[in-house]
């Protein structure tokens, strides 16, 4: 059903400039073939609903989250008593009396073998379902009875907070090179999601700040991405070699470990000098540039890891589609905020 509104047609609950037939089909669209701000809106709810479908299908795959990871290792550390060994060992050995154990103490397990693998299924089928209800929700309030209404907004805020506790859990688990900078290197995929709410919740105010806010929360979020990432290249991250090598040999093109090097060196300054530009030119004309050049670099990363590490790195490619649609993004935000258009979503 399509609704008439003063600045243009509704139709399924995105509303469609004036020049738009009743349709919802356009004859073009405005000043330099422009996204509206409705359109650029729900791709990022796309993108965000996306990026939950993979986080299911990665951890019901495989061996979960880092959430569950975590306290599926907690839970069998305590279960084997770890701590209380490890303080009776320091004590036996080296006189260490930081936490006194006495001789006599039990350092048996707490319970059997098949028991704790029971109690880590447990947890990662809870889980499990936190993501799958988390995925349906974020496919949910794209649809028209749920899409652009203000309270269904916050959904968002528990999307964003899952996904910052699965960067955080993944930095204190370890086991990977520089895992400590998930929270930083993952900012693309979570601090969209407040960008996100803030966009719903507070756009019937006709705001300029709430725009602002947007935009500054996705250049926070591709800065701090694409910083972290060229710090990692500039380190010579050993998963950003393999892409390298995978991506060179799909080709058939010889690289030299020497050539290699030389390659994440130049890509991880290439990176950094990127996030500084935006962070203190973003006002600047020129740097609209600088944010395609980004998407498109965001876009041409992920699609590289099912060419290097052919159909495992889907997931991975699907994973990070955020990298290159948030700087677009913030590209035609810009746009829409230099031309003064920036007008409000109906809702109902």
């Amino acid at each position: 059903m399509h609704h008439h509104f003063t600045h243009g047609i509704v139709c399924d609950g995105l509303r469609f400039p004036s020049h738009c037939g009743a349709d919802g089909s356009c004859r073009k669209f405005p000043k330099d073939q422009m996204p509206t701000l409705p359109q650029l809106r729900y791709l990022l709810g796309l993108t965000i609903a996306l990026m939950f479908s993979v986080i299911f299908v990665t951890s019901y795959l495989y061996d979960g989250s880092s959430i569950s990871k975590y306290f599926t290792t907690q839970a069998e550390l305590e279960r084997v008593q770890e701590t209380k060994i490890e303080a009776y060992t320091d004590q036996m050995l080296f006189g260490d009396e930081l936490e006194k154990i006495p001789q006599d103490v039990d350092l048996t397990e707490k319970s059997s073998t098949d028991e704790g693998l029971q109690n880590a299924e447990k947890i990662r089928q809870i889980d499990n379902g936190v993501i799958f209800f988390l995925m349906v929700a974020s496919w949910l309030i794209l649809m028209p009875p749920f899409y652009g209404r203000r309270w269904f907004s916050c959904i968002y805020l528990l999307l964003g907070f899952y996904v910052l506790c699965l960067s955080i859990f993944k930095g204190v688990n370890g086991g990977s090179m520089f895992s400590e900078l998930s929270v930083m290197a993952h900012s693309s995929r979570w601090l969209p999601c407040f960008a996100m709410w803030v966009w719903v919740f507070f756009d019937i105010k006709v705001t300029r700040s709430s725009f602002l806010l947007v935009i500054i929360l996705l250049v926070i979020a591709t800065c701090l991405t694409f910083a972290t990432h060229g710090y990692e290249a500039f380190n010579e991250h050993p998963k950003f070699r393999d892409l390298i090598y995978g991506s060179f040999g799909a080709v058939s093109i010889p690289l030299s470990d020497s050539m290699c090097d030389l390659l994440l060196k130049l890509i991880g300054i290439k990176d950094v000098c990127l996030a500084i530009a935006v962070v203190f030119c973003i006002y600047r004309r020129e740097i609209r540039w600088v944010l395609l050049w980004m998407a498109f670099w965001g876009i041409l990363t992920a699609i590289t890891r099912p060419i290097a590490l052919n159909d495992v790195g889907w997931l991975d490619a699907l994973l990070r589609v955020g990298n290159g649609v948030t700087p677009l993004l913030i590209y035609f935000l810009l746009k829409h905020l230099n031309t003064n258009v920036i007008q409000n979503d109906e809702t109902s």
